[in-house]
């Protein structure tokens, strides 16, 4: 289901996504404003394609990213309750909009391919600090590069 309003999505998250990792490797956050606004923003837009496409299809779809936000939502937030060293808040809040997205790509993009991009780039990302004997690690890009990579390659599936 491709519209103008699904185009709009994804330009927002790839301008939100750029302007995230620019933040975050400089200086190690996510800001508030633009991960929220970029959300809403972005949820908007997905929620008004499907509310356009007038049938059960984009609401099945509507539904999917609802449900993929939540959990990857609650996933990430309950890592950050049992190991709070290991992320940031903005991680945290950065996830549900990574589910959203990654819901909209596909159940195959969801449930497989953006968390496994996730770990994959978090190991290689956490080996590549270890060797730069870097302390600190920003986790965001790793969540928006994982996001992008499940999506296009839930396009060959």
């Amino acid at each position: 289901m491709t519209t103008a309003l699904t185009i709009a999505a994804f330009v927002v998250f790839g301008v939100v996504s750029l302007w995230l990792v620019v933040v975050d490797l400089r200086e190690h956050r996510l800001p508030n404003v633009i991960v929220g606004w970029g959300s809403l923003a972005v949820a908007g837009l997905l929620a008004g394609a499907a509310l356009f496409a007038g049938n059960e299809q984009g609401w099945a779809i509507l539904r999917r990213c609802l449900i993929a936000a939540c959990c990857y939502g609650a996933v990430f937030l309950l890592l950050w309750l049992l190991a709070p060293s290991s992320l940031g808040a903005g991680d945290v809040k950065l996830a549900p909009l990574i589910g959203l997205m990654a819901g909209w790509a596909g159940t195959l993009a969801a449930v497989l391919l953006v968390p496994l991009a996730i770990a994959g780039l978090a190991g290689i990302a956490g080996a590549l600090s270890v060797v730069r004997k870097r302390k600190r690690l920003a986790f965001g890009p790793v969540l928006i590069l994982a996001c992008w990579l499940g999506m296009g390659l839930s396009l060959w599936s």
